[in-house]
């Protein structure tokens, strides 16, 4: 009689066991799938949250400069219609390539702050007490930013930005919010510039180039086409550049690429072209 008795305690304390063992497994599982469901909720909203942008481009539309040329650097900004309070844009460069000389506000309603260091440039921009509403950007552009290229070669500009922290790049919402979710970036070359003539040939290390067509419409046409030829004769072969622009398409044509050399057109003439050739 009391094995049974013992027993019997042996097995209710057993199921005793499993039950608590289950309800805390089942307290777990819960936990976790909330955690898990709230995580992802605050993720989502993070992503709702970080709609805005800031880019940089060439502000004269090309990317190929010679040494000793000064190039400028337009930074941008676009807050998807979310007033915007103040932003600070840390942007890199190759010191080597590049100097910085100096950046502008192109702001009137934001104070202005730019400190250099080597490679980096941080611009801070802030809404002046006397405006009384705060900015929406909408492809706005913040500031320039000028530098003197020194040598031949690649340079990237790169904002220093990480997806939601606000010790680098970001812009400032009325709400107190960084916003900034995007960035784009800007490369340019520092290579050789060269003048062209109408059927004269040049010779440039390994290469001779000559400018076969030029042939720039009338400003009165808008639909028409500029359209400039120029052969690159190496090691016995020879190529045709054509650089086409213009048109009901708006075409665009800078830049063509023979092995390891850009050629980018910068202007032209009917009878002569300026080239840069980067290597």
């Amino acid at each position: 009689m009391q094995n049974k008795t013992i027993w019997r305690y042996v097995v209710l304390l057993f199921i005793a066991t499993i039950a608590i063992l289950l309800v805390y497994l089942v307290v777990q599982l819960s936990r976790r799938a909330s955690l898990v469901k709230e995580s992802a909720q605050n993720q989502q909203t993070q992503d709702q949250e970080l709609v805005g942008k800031m880019g940089l481009i060439s502000a004269t539309g090309k990317n190929g400069f010679s040494v000793g040329e000064t190039v400028v650097v337009t930074v941008t900004a676009d807050s998807a219609s979310i007033p915007v309070t103040g932003y600070d844009a840390v942007i890199m460069y190759d010191p080597a390539v590049l100097r910085f000389e100096s950046a502008k506000s192109l702001l009137d309603t934001f104070d202005f702050f730019a400190t250099p260091k080597e490679g980096a440039i941080s611009l801070t921009g802030g809404l002046k007490i006397s405006t009384k509403n705060p900015e929406q950007f909408s492809d706005s552009v913040l500031a320039n930013i000028s530098f003197t290229a020194l040598k031949n070669g690649n340079a990237n500009f790169d904002f220093f930005f990480h997806r939601g922290e606000t010790v680098d790049s970001n812009l400032l919402s009325d709400k107190t919010k960084d916003i900034l979710g995007e960035v784009s970036t800007v490369q340019i070359v520092v290579g050789q510039s060269y003048t062209l003539l109408l059927n004269k040939q040049v010779e440039i290390g390994d290469s001779t180039l000559t400018l076969l067509e030029s042939t720039i419409p009338a400003s009165t046409c808008q639909d028409c086409q500029s359209i400039v030829n120029i052969t690159v004769e190496k090691n016995g072969e020879s190529q045709v550049l054509e650089f086409i622009n213009g048109g009901f398409d708006g075409r665009v044509e800078r830049q063509k690429k023979v092995g390891d050399t850009t050629y980018e057109l910068e202007n032209s003439t009917t009878t002569s072209v300026i080239l840069n050739i980067l290597q």
